[in-house]
């Protein structure tokens, strides 16, 4: 692994607390705390062992296996439901109201009869459905032999349930959702368990016509079949088949689809899209890296490495094996997913001239705003601005090796754009931010760098900061650069204030994190005239107090007298 992703891997799961506290600091004065998320699902002892070690390959067909029984059980009523549910059919009678039956015997008696029916088919369902559950989950790996019994018992299932929803005349009947029968539903589990059950029997061509059938008549797809054809298309290397299904699942941001994408596009060979990909995929659920790849020696899981979520166990049971066939994926992820060759980093490096290529050989930069002056020091005017936004962004320089002096040069090209308040280099610098805003460096940097270059930065920023795909650090650079340019800059307060206030009004989309900070830029500015749209923020519990401050502080340092709040309880 290379470059600053060395160092991006080993902080990520720390840098929202240490962002979080640093600038509260720096702002308020003091480091208020918060409780950390709980993600979903502990790991049993042996889950953690393994976790601990990443799926190398001796682990994979364990680990897989295992969640895929995880999730199938996920899709399906456990014992403890079916036992309920047999229970609330014999209460069922003796819990329906006598006033709420109808006075004329006939009536009454036309009712029971009903409720008699009822309770048939619904205990029918939940027998139906107890069988599927010992059908679906074999109890370990499974040799040819047993594979291939395994296979015939379940086509004699669907053809089983395939008749009995024939005869209840549910297919083709509008009216009755076939997900919504218990006949439906054992037919779509069985036949999804099939085509899977062929998947592991590598007969792919006979497996995806029964995936089809499930999708074409529950196309709500209750039981995930698009994941399971993505993760089959993608063993296979059938990456066009897979982009249909990626197309498909489009305004799908499942850790399944966003992981997904990541494979696909490093099979069909484009390592630029394929670690823009990655970058996202590592916001939307980072524990999925530290699963796919071996954790390094001297790393360590943080206490939410500790756990594993659902829908890492879901990722594993779809694309494991996938990911296992295609070794040189993962070992692109263990060099750190970067988008350029060693080839292309070493022309990038040898492209610059002096005096920006001077800055190649400065090395790490301290901490901090005291920045040396590069003006003077490396000889850098106007006419460098293009060769120097060249370098600031320029993602062969961000992947050098991490104890290279090289890798560095990047902070010194934007430190020295800022010194010059170079305005052509802000439209360069806001997409730097939307796509490394997993790196340290350039959260806790370009904020400063674009408070410095002043108003030529407001526009690009506020559209950055209401750009709801945007990530949150992103949005986090935009909101703390306008709140300082509208401290500095009277005149451009009430535009900065009308753009904080256009993202605040999406809090209930907005992680609590950024509104958060919405709140704290808009005490900065003392928005008084923005507190009743604060107060409905943190009363839907919205708000990351860390970066805001409590309420009734804020109520306070907004410059505006308390205002009646009626508690959300």
């Amino acid at each position: 692994m290379g470059g600053r992703d060395r160092q991006r891997q080993k902080k990520r799961r720390e840098r929202e607390e240490r962002l979080r506290r640093a600038k509260h600091e720096r702002r308020y004065g003091s480091s208020p705390g918060s409780e950390p998320s709980e993600p979903e699902e502990d790991l049993s002892a042996e889950d953690a062992a393994e976790q601990e070690q990443g799926i190398s390959p001796f682990l994979w067909e364990s680990a897989i296996r295992r969640t895929q029984l995880l999730s199938a059980a996920w899709t399906l009523p456990g014992r403890g439901e079916l036992k309920a549910g047999l229970q609330e059919l014999s209460q069922q009678d003796e819990e329906q109201p006598e006033e709420l039956l109808p006075a004329e015997p006939a009536s009454r008696a036309e009712i029971a009869k009903l409720k008699r029916q009822l309770k048939r088919l619904r205990k029918r369902s939940l027998d139906q459905e107890a069988e599927l559950v010992e059908l679906l989950l074999p109890p370990g790996p499974e040799d040819e032999e047993e594979l291939s019994r395994r296979i015939g018992t379940l086509e004699e299932a669907v053809g089983r349930w395939e008749q009995l929803v024939s005869d209840e005349g549910l297919f083709g009947n509008r009216e009755a959702r076939l997900w919504d029968q218990g006949s439906g539903r054992s037919y779509l589990r069985s036949r999804k368990a099939l085509a899977e059950a062929l998947w592991r029997a590598e007969r792919i061509e006979a497996a995806l016509p029964h995936l089809q059938t499930v999708l074409e008549l529950d196309p709500e797809d209750h039981l995930h079949v698009r994941w399971t054809q993505l993760g089959l298309h993608l063993e296979g290397g059938g990456t066009a088949r897979a982009r249909a299904v990626l197309d498909q699942m489009a305004q799908e941001f499942s850790t399944v689809a966003v992981w997904g994408r990541v494979l696909e596009r490093f099979l069909v060979g484009d390592r630029v899209e394929a670690a823009r990909a990655l970058r996202r995929a590592r916001r939307h659920n980072s524990l999925v890296e530290s699963v796919l790849v071996p954790i390094e020696e001297d790393e360590s899981l943080s206490e939410e490495g500790d756990r594993i979520s659902s829908e890492t166990i879901e990722l594993i049971a779809h694309l494991g094996r996938a990911w296992k066939r295609h070794p040189e994926a993962t070992r692109w992820l263990q060099d750190g997913g970067r988008e350029t060759t060693i080839e292309a980093r070493a022309s990038a490096l040898a492209s610059y001239v002096p005096p920006v290529s001077s800055l190649l050989s400065i090395g790490e930069p301290k901490l901090g705003l005291d920045w040396p002056d590069y003006r003077a020091l490396y000889d850098l005017g106007p006419d460098q601005i293009p060769e120097l936004i060249r370098l600031a962004v320029d993602p062969a320089v961000h992947e050098c090796e991490s104890d290279s002096l090289e890798v560095w040069a990047t902070v010194h090209a934007w430190r020295a754009l800022a010194q010059l308040r170079a305005a052509e280099a802000v439209g360069p610098l806001v997409g730097l931010a939307r796509e490394r805003s997993d790196d340290d460096w350039v959260t806790d940097e370009l904020s400063e760098v674009f408070v410095l270059i002043g108003t030529a930065s407001l526009a690009p920023l506020r559209h950055l900061l209401v750009d709801k795909d945007a990530s949150d650090e992103a949005r986090f650079i935009a909101a703390y650069s306008l709140g300082q340019i509208g401290e500095r800059d009277p005149s451009t307060r009430d535009g900065t204030v009308h753009t904080l206030v256009q993202a605040l009004e999406g809090f209930g989309a907005n992680s609590e994190f950024l509104n958060g900070i919405l709140i704290g830029e808009l005490v900065q500015l003392r928005a008084s005239q923005t507190l009743s749209l604060i107060e409905r923020a943190f009363a839907s519990e919205r708000v990351e107090t860390a970066m805001s401050g409590e309420l009734e502080w804020v109520r306070e340092e907004i410059g505006a007298p308390q205002s009646p709040w009626v508690d959300p309880e």
